[in-house]
C-alpha cells in the first residue's frame, strides 16, 4: 500500500479553507495512507482529529518547529527548525516507505525545506497551491521562489484560477492537478435552525448571509454600501455577517456612518458546528470576492459550494476562484466586485423572484452533489496519485 508524507502548519484543529481542505483530502483517501508532519496544539480537540485520522490507518505527527510565518526572515531566522524538518522528513522517507512527499502549502520556508530534502531522497515531491500563494506582483525575490518551485515534480492547484495564475507566474514546465475543494455531506442535510432564528430575530425578514473572515477580499463592504438601495424596496432585510478579520473595526464604522444597525449584525466567529444552521437561516449567500492589487484572492471559495450544498442560490465576484464555484446565471449570480448597483439589482432581483432563487438553490445543491463532494474528488486525486507513484 502506497504511503503519502505531508507536511503543513495549517491543519486542524486550527481553522480555515487550508485546512479543511488538506484534512478532508486525507481523510476520503483509502488506498493510500498518510503521515502527516504537522503543528502542535494542545487539547481535547486535537486529539480527537488525530484518533479521527488514526481510525483510518493515517497518522499525525505534531511538532513545534514549524513556524506559522514562512516567510524568508524567518526561513534565516529558524535555520535549526529547518535542519529539524529535513531530518525528519528523511527519518520517515526512510522508515516509513514513503512514496510521495506533499506540502500542504506554498511558501519560502517550505520550498526551500523541498529542495533540501529533495536533493537526498530518492522519491517525488509536490506541492499544493491555493492561489494567494502565488506572487502577482514581480519583486526581485520572486526569482528566488520561481527557481525554488521548479525543484517540486508536481504542481497541485485548488481550481482552475490557481493553475492559471500559477501558468502566469512560474510557466507550463511541470506536471500539473487541479484538486479542488469539496463540499462535507453534512452541508445537504437539515439543521434545525430554531435557536438561530429566534436570536437573531429573522422570522419574516430577507435574510443576506457572508461568512468568511473579515478581510477586504470578501467584498463586505460592497454589500454593505448595496443595502440602502435594497432597503428602499425591501425595508425588511437583514444581512448577518459571520467571522473575524482585521477588517471588523472598518465595516462596523461603515455599518455606523450609513445608520444601518437595524439592518446588520456581526455575528462574530462561527462554531463549525453551526454553520450549516447558519445557511438554512439566510435567503441569499453573498460575497463579492474580489482580486487585491497585491494579488491577495480566492483561491477557489468552497463557501459558495457550501452554500448551494444547503440550497441556496450566491452572488460572488467574477473573479478569482469563484468562477469555478459558480455556474452563473444557474447555481448563482457573478457580479463586478466594485459595482454597487450591480450587487444591489441581484440580489432584489432574487428576492422579487423566489421561485428562480429555489431553482438556482436546487442547480447548485445537484451540482455540488454530483461533481463536488469530498468522497468523489478524493477518489480522482487517489487515482491520479497512485499513477504518478
Amino acid at each position: 500500500m502506497s504511503k503519502i508524507l505531508w507536511i503543513t502548519d495549517n491543519f486542524p484543529p486550527s481553522t480555515g479553507g487550508v485546512q479543511s481542505y488538506l484534512f478532508n483530502t486525507i481523510a476520503n483517501l483509502h488506498k493510500i495512507k498518510s503521515i502527516i508532519i504537522c503543528r502542535s496544539y494542545a487539547g481535547k480537540e486535537c486529539n480527537a482529529i488525530d484518533e479521527e485520522l488514526a481510525s483510518k490507518g493515517n497518522r499525525a505527527l505534531r511538532v513545534d518547529y514549524i513556524p506559522n510565518n514562512e516567510g524568508v526572515a524567518t526561513l534565516i531566522k529558524r535555520a535549526s527548525n529547518v535542519v529539524k524538518l529535513c531530518r525528519d522528513i528523511k527519518r520517515i522517507v526512510n522508515s516509513d516507505n514513503i512514496s510521495l512527499v506533499i506540502f500542504g502549502n506554498t511558501n519560502f520556508y517550505n520550498l526551500f525545506v523541498l529542495y533540501i530534502s529533495s536533493r537526498s531522497l530518492p522519491v517525488p515531491f509536490a506541492t499544493i497551491f491555493h492561489g494567494e500563494d502565488i506572487p502577482a506582483i514581480k519583486f526581485k525575490s520572486n526569482s528566488f521562489k520561481k527557481w525554488l518551485i521548479a525543484k517540486a515534480d508536481l504542481h497541485i492547484c485548488n481550481s482552475n484560477f490557481t493553475h492559471e495564475r500559477l501558468m502566469t507566474f512560474y510557466g507550463d514546465r511541470k506536471k500539473r492537478y487541479i484538486a479542488y475543494p469539496g463540499v462535507e455531506d453534512r452541508f445537504f442535510q437539515d439543521s434545525d435552525s430554531t435557536t438561530l432564528r429566534n436570536k437573531y430575530d429573522v422570522n419574516s425578514k430577507k435574510v443576506l448571509l457572508t461568512i468568511g473572515r473579515l478581510d477586504a477580499r470578501k467584498g463586505h463592504d460592497l454589500v454593505i454600501d448595496s443595502l440602502p438601495i435594497i432597503i428602499a424596496k425591501y425595508p425588511n432585510i437583514l444581512y448577518l455577517i459571520g467571522g473575524t478579520g482585521n477588517q471588523s473595526d472598518y465595516l462596523k464604522r461603515k455599518v455606523a456612518d450609513l445608520k444601518l444597525q437595524e439592518h446588520v449584525i456581526f455575528c462574530g466567529f462561527i462554531p463549525d458546528t453551526d454553520i450549516v444552521a447558519f445557511h438554512q437561516l439566510a435567503d441569499i449567500f453573498v460575497m463579492p470576492n474580489r482580486v487585491l492589487a497585491d494579488g491577495d484572492s480566492e483561491g477557489f471559495g468552497i463557501v459558495f459550494l457550501e452554500a448551494n450544498a444547503c440550497g441556496k442560490p450566491v452572488i460572488g465576484g467574477a473573479c478569482g476562484g469563484a468562477l469555478d464555484a459558480i455556474v452563473n446565471g444557474k447555481s448563482g449570480f457573478l457580479v463586478n466586485p466594485y459595482e454597487t448597483e450591480e450587487l444591489a439589482e441581484k440580489i432584489i432581483y432574487l428576492f422579487s423572484n423566489p421561485e428562480l432563487a429555489k431553482k438556482m438553490g436546487k442547480y447548485g445543491q445537484q451540482r455540488a452533489w454530483n461533481l463536488f463532494r469530498w468522497p468523489f474528488l478524493a477518489a480522482k486525486l487517489e487515482k491520479f496519485l497512485q499513477n504518478l507513484i
